[in-house]
């Protein structure tokens, strides 16, 4: 499992303060001239009025590995979104194959038609803990979780009433800092690495449901 315990004190705070700046600056990105009191205002009163605000989503490509995953879009403009996916993975495939993780992807999306219809670019921010194994080495992160940056398109088209589709791909960059072990119970420490990453982070077909 990944070590939780280790982000703490000042660790805790510079993940809570780096959440918050990605999905402060990735929205500000896309908000044209209002207010960010008065965009919040728009959401919740369109949420009342019942104007399609909301939307729960689940990345099939993802279920498919069995990393759960829900999302949360919240329209406040008419081109823009705010979108908060949360996945993770708590088991292992096999004795000697398994990926368990906890993924934060917080970010903002500009729809060129109308919010949740149609083709979309976004920027979020890339935060994971994970520990991964295959074969002989297991790969856990170490000290700080993994943490990067995303650009992505996205195209989404209704298939029901309330149903749509979304298919999404992004790139980005990431960095991360892991520990490499034996992959036996209590397998011993071989190294501690970094390693930063570019090139594409996510791919996927979305099953949207508007609240």
């Amino acid at each position: 499992m990944c070590r939780f315990a280790a982000f703490k004190n000042n660790g805790s705070t510079k993940l809570r303060s780096l959440l918050l700046s990605g999905v402060l600056l990735s929205t500000c990105l896309f908000i044209p001239h209002r207010t960010w009191s008065g965009n919040i205002s728009h959401a919740i009163g369109s949420y009342l009025r019942g104007d399609d605000a909301v939307r729960l989503k689940t990345n099939l490509a993802y279920d498919l590995f069995a990393v759960l995953n829900v999302a949360g879009e919240f329209k406040v403009d008419k081109h823009v979104s705010v979108e908060i996916p949360v996945a993770w993975s708590l088991w292992d495939w096999k004795k000697k194959l398994g990926l368990r993780c906890v993924l934060l992807q917080p970010g903002a999306k500009y729809y060129f038609c109308c919010c949740g219809s149609g083709h979309a670019v976004g920027a979020d921010v890339i935060v994971g803990w994970y520990n991964f194994r295959k074969d002989s080495r297991r790969y856990q992160c170490a000290s700080r979780p993994a943490w990067g940056f995303e650009l992505n398109y996205s195209y989404t088209l209704p298939v029901g009433s309330r149903w749509l589709i979304e298919f999404i791909a992004g790139a980005g960059y990431v960095h991360t800092r892991y520990n490499t072990y034996y992959n036996i119970d209590n397998g011993a420490l071989i190294d501690c690495r970094s390693r930063t990453y570019l090139g594409p982070t996510r791919v996927g077909i979305s099953l949207v449901y508007v609240l």
